[in-house]
């Protein structure tokens, strides 16, 4: 289960910039997370929950976002989204596409008191 590393990962960056910032506490952290990314959420919020206890991210809540896929097609010249594995065109239905989100996976956010 590689989502206890990127747990840590979080736990780590959540901490340097709650230490920056003179904070006793970290409340939330929103993190941007696309299907294609390979990173399970539900895994993810366990693993984080069990990493955390005794640091600053203690009952802090990891608020997954989930982003959604997102296609560019050569053909139409459009951008479109899809949570399906569709990957044809809605427009002209060809498969001429560019993959433009859907992979990523970042912390956009960290609250602190």
């Amino acid at each position: 289960m590689h989502e206890v590393g990127i747990a840590q990962d979080i736990l780590s960056i959540a901490t340097k910039n709650a230490s920056k910032e003179k904070a006793t506490r970290i409340t939330t952290i929103r993190v941007l997370v696309g299907p294609l990314s390979g990173i399970v959420p539900d895994a993810l919020t366990f693993a984080f929950e069990v990493i955390s206890r005794g640091s600053l991210a203690e009952d802090a809540k990891l608020d997954i976002v989930q982003t959604p896929i997102i296609f560019w097609c050569r053909n139409c010249k459009i951008e479109f989204k899809t949570r399906e594995f569709d990957y044809s065109c809605p427009v002209c239905g060809g498969g001429d596409i560019e993959l433009r989100g859907g992979s990523e996976f970042k912390i956009e956010s960290i609250e602190v008191i």
